[in-house]
C-alpha cells in the first residue's frame, strides 16, 4: 500500500531529522498526492457534485468554502483531476508549512501522515483542508494574535464546519495546575455536550445550519455507536493514545512539566471512545505533536537518538498501518486516478470502488448506483 511505503520513508526522515531531508521528502509527498487521487471512495462524492455544479446542480455538501473553490475552478474550465491537484497542493503545503515550524519538522510530518494521510488527507478532504487552514494560522497567530487566530478559524469553517473544534487550543494550552484540572474539566463537558447534540440534534433547532450538521452526522454514526463498550473494545485508536500517554510519562515527561501534552492526549482519548467524535478527534492531534516538540528535540536525532524516539516513531509507524487491517480501505488504495487521468479511467475507477464498496460495505455514495 502507497501510504505504508510513504510512512515507511517519512519514519527514517524522522530518524534522521534533517531540514534538508525534511524539504526533499515533503516536496515529494506533497507532489505524489497532489499528481494522484480516488484511494478511497470520497472522492466519488466529489466527482459527482463537480459535475452536478457544472450543470447547474448541487453538490451533496452545504460548505460554502469549498463550493466556491469547486465553482471558481469550473469557471476556469478546469476538469476534476486539475481541481483535485489544487486542493491537494493547497493542503499539504499548509501542513507542511506547520510542520516546518517545529523543532523536529520531520517527526511531526511523518506523525501527521501516519495518522491522518489516509483518512483526512484523501478520504476526508473538506475537514483535512479545514484543519490544514488552522493549522497555518496557528503557527502563524496562536501566540501573537487572537483576532487573527480566530479570523483563520472562521475560515476554515467555512470549508467544514469542525474547525471550531481550534477554539479549544485556547483550553488546552493551560500551563498551571489550577488550569490544567480546569480544561479536564471543559473536556469532560464538551464529551458529554457533543454526544448529547449528535444524538439529540434537536435540541438545538434554533440553530438551523447547527442542528442539521449535528443531524447528519450523528445519523451517519448512529448505528455503528449502538453499543458503546462494544465500540471501546473494537477501537484501536484509542488504545494506542492510552498507550503513548503511558509511553511519554515512562519516559520521564511528567504532567505537571508538560499540561498541554496531556491535555490533548487526554481529549484524544476521549474522542475515541465513540464513534461519534472520531473525526472531531482529529484537530487535536496536531496541538499534542506541537505539545511534545520539545521534548521529541532533546531525544537527538540520527546515530544520536535515543531508545525512546525510536520506540515512539515505531509506535506511529504501526498506526500508518491501520487502513491496510480495513480490506475495504485496502482493496480500495491498490488503485488510483492521476491528472492525465482520461474519461475511460474514470469510469474503469468507479466501477472498481464501486463494486468494492457493494461487497465489502454498506455505504453508498453518489458516485455508485
Amino acid at each position: 500500500m502507497i501510504f505504508f511505503f510513504f510512512s515507511i520513508i517519512l519514519f527514517f526522515c524522522a530518524i534522521i531529522e534533517s531540514r534538508l531531508l525534511f524539504k526533499v521528502s515533503s516536496c515529494v509527498l506533497a507532489l505524489y498526492f497532489s499528481l494522484t487521487f480516488a484511494y478511497g471512495y470520497d472522492w466519488l462524492n466529489y466527482y459527482q457534485s463537480y459535475l452536478a455544479l457544472g450543470h447547474g446542480g448541487d453538490p451533496f455538501f452545504g460548505d460554502l468554502g469549498f463550493i466556491f473553490l469547486m465553482k471558481i475552478c469550473i469557471g476556469l474550465g478546469l476538469p476534476f483531476p486539475v481541481y483535485s491537484f489544487l486542493v491537494n497542493i493547497i493542503l499539504y503545503s499548509l501542513i507542511i508549512f506547520f510542520s516546518s515550524k517545529m523543532k523536529c519538522p520531520s517527526f511531526c510530518l511523518f506523525a501527521l501522515f501516519a495518522f491522518l494521510g489516509f483518512f483526512m488527507f484523501t478520504e476526508q478532504i473538506r475537514q483535512g483542508l479545514a484543519l490544514s487552514i488552522v493549522l497555518f494560522g496557528f503557527v502563524l497567530f496562536f501566540r501573537k494574535s487572537n483576532t487573527r487566530f480566530l479570523l483563520v478559524v472562521a475560515i476554515a469553517c467555512l470549508f467544514h464546519m469542525s474547525a471550531i473544534m481550534a477554539l479549544f487550543y485556547y483550553i488546552l494550552s493551560a500551563t498551571k495546575r489550577k488550569y490544567f484540572s480546569i480544561s479536564l474539566i471543559c473536556c469532560l463537558l464538551f464529551y458529554g455536550v457533543f454526544i448529547t447534540l449528535m444524538s439529540n440534534p434537536q435540541l438545538v433547532s434554533s440553530l438551523t445550519i447547527i442542528e442539521s450538521k449535528f443531524e447528519t452526522y450523528g445519523g451517519m454514526y448512529a448505528d455503528v455507536n449502538s453499543n458503546f463498550l462494544d465500540f471501546i473494545i473494537h477501537s484501536k485508536m484509542l488504545f494506542v493514545y492510552v498507550f503513548i500517554v503511558i509511553l511519554l510519562n515512562v519516559f520521564g515527561l511528567k504532567i505537571n512539566k508538560n499540561y498541554p501534552a496531556y491535555s490533548s492526549a487526554f481529549l484524544l482519548v476521549l474522542t475515541r471512545s465513540s464513534s461519534l467524535l472520531v473525526r472531531v478527534g482529529y484537530y487535536f492531534l496536531p496541538f499534542f505533536l506541537y505539545s511534545i516538540d520539545g521534548f521529541i528535540y532533546n531525544e537527538g536525532k540520527g546515530l544520536r537518538c535515543s531508545w525512546k524516539k525510536l520506540t515512539l516513531c515505531l509506535v506511529i509507524l504501526f498506526v500508518s498501518t491501520i487502513p491496510i487491517w480495513t480490506p475495504m480501505y485496502k482493496l480500495g488504495a491498490n488503485s488510483n486516478l492521476n491528472i492525465l487521468s482520461t474519461s475511460a479511467d474514470f469510469n474503469r475507477e468507479i466501477g472498481v470502488k464501486c463494486n468494492i464498496l457493494h461487497i465489502s460495505s454498506d455505504i453508498r455514495t453518489d458516485g455508485c448506483s
